[in-house]
């Protein structure tokens, strides 16, 4: 495989790096925040009779579950004199229609993966198959008689299969859905009896507990999160285990998180992008994932760019965000047939880019966007709108920083832009 090849394919954009990878940089100190530190800390701290829930949130594409498989991996591994938990991963863009989905889905999903992934844990004295979900399983085939991919699993397979049938069978969905509302309370008091009883194991093999990270609802379209996290948001805090949860940006800005607020008792702090400006260490930080990229390659990171300012000029466009970072590199190298790379190569990549967003910005967002001609912003003014607000950060028109005081500008590609120009 030639050299471009081999970095092109260590950069992949929508990569979650996994605990202890050894292309992962720290990115803390650019990000001014130590939310999973924090968080690890949080739940290391929580009373085992009193499971906390957590809300995670940032940007679209600044490395969430990367850091949630930090976190992961940090209550797996632990240093010093601290306890070693149980972690259930599971990322809902993998189970279930992401457009598409409802409580009774989540649900199903949630009591599929903890039985399925404690089974695999293999936690002496615990058993993974209980009466209450035998019971569960059992009324799901009653009500599901038409039904025979269903009919001859035992509880594991079945909750499993009922899970994949309601993500790729569309048609039959709502059929599945009911058949779980009318056992929704017991499919929750079956999955806590689980969670009590593997608690008690773990303790009992000198394990800190378990905790539940679920992955992938920051996805959701707007109408579904709202039905999620706000109109029923009390469902996900009924559980016997400290759970975190992935949530769209959208609604930590929304004028509905307050009721969300209300539930887990929290405010939701973002993980934020690298700060670009001095005395930030974000630029370092950005040449340090393009180092390590490239020594997982083999290739020599010296080589690959005409000069430092280009490597910098690359890092700059990204306004500290991780995923253009890769995105733009990846496109960068598409357009050569040998290093090093130039700034003109990375300059037409990037338009590319550009390009789309000038096609895709709404007429109505262009007056907002324009406050950011001169510079940064310590806050959004209170006049614009809340919709235009969020979706200008969901889509990634506006980045908001939180190294030192917290702050607003403009994505940098938008700047190069026609109609960001004065005419």
């Amino acid at each position: 495989m030639d050299s471009i090849t081999a970095l092109y394919r260590a950069c992949a954009p929508d990569e979650a790096l996994k605990g202890g990878d050894e292309r992962w940089v720290d990115c803390d100190e650019a990000r001014g925040s130590h939310v999973v530190t924090l968080l690890a800390r949080a739940l290391r701290r929580a009373d085992p009779a009193r499971p906390e829930f957590k809300l995670f949130t940032g940007h679209r594409g600044i490395g969430k579950s990367t850091e949630l498989f930090r976190l992961k991996h940090l209550l797996e591994n632990p240093h010093r004199n601290e306890s070693r938990y149980c972690v259930i991963y599971m990322d809902a863009t993998q189970h279930l229609d992401i457009a598409d989905l409802d409580s009774p889905d989540l649900a199903v999903m949630m009591a599929s993966q903890v039985q399925d992934q404690l089974q695999q844990q293999k936690i002496p004295g615990f058993s993974p198959v209980t009466v209450l979900f035998e019971q569960v399983w059992d009324a799901f085939r009653a009500t599901l008689k038409s039904e025979p991919n269903v009919q001859k699993l035992d509880v594991s397979a079945g909750l499993l299969k009922l899970t994949t049938e309601i993500k790729g069978s569309p048609t039959a969905r709502q059929k599945l859905r009911q058949a779980i509302e009318l056992q929704t309370t017991t499919l929750r008091q079956a999955t806590n009896d689980l969670l009590r009883t593997a608690a008690q194991a773990l303790q009992a093999a000198n394990l800190g507990g378990l905790v539940l990270i679920v992955d992938g609802l920051d996805k959701l379209p707007t109408d579904r999160h709202e039905r999620i996290f706000c109109d029923r948001c009390d469902q996900l805090v009924n559980y016997q285990a400290s759970i975190v949860y992935a949530v769209p940006i959208s609604l930590a800005y929304g004028p509905r998180f307050a009721e969300t607020r209300q539930t887990f008792g929290e405010d939701c702090v973002p993980v934020p992008m690298l700060r670009m400006e001095e005395p930030a260490t974000g630029l370092t930080t950005m040449e340090e994932m393009i180092r390590k990229r490239c020594q997982a390659a083999g290739v020599d990171p010296e080589h690959v760019f005409d000069s430092p300012q280009t490597r910098q000029y690359l890092c700059r466009q990204t306004g500290g965000h991780t995923r253009h970072l890769f995105a733009f590199l990846q496109a960068t190298l598409n357009r050569v047939d040998a290093f090093p790379v130039r700034q003109t190569d990375v300059e037409a990549a990037i338009r590319d880019y550009s390009d789309s967003l000038a096609r895709e910005i709404p007429a109505e967002c262009w007056k907002w966007l324009r406050m950011f001609r001169s510079g940064r912003l310590d806050r959004l003014p209170a006049e614009l709108p809340d919709p235009l607000r969020r979706s200008m950060l969901h889509w990634l028109y506006i980045f908001e920083y939180r190294n030192g005081e917290p702050y607003y500008n403009v994505n940098p590609v938008i700047r190069n832009l026609s109609n960001f120009t004065p005419s």
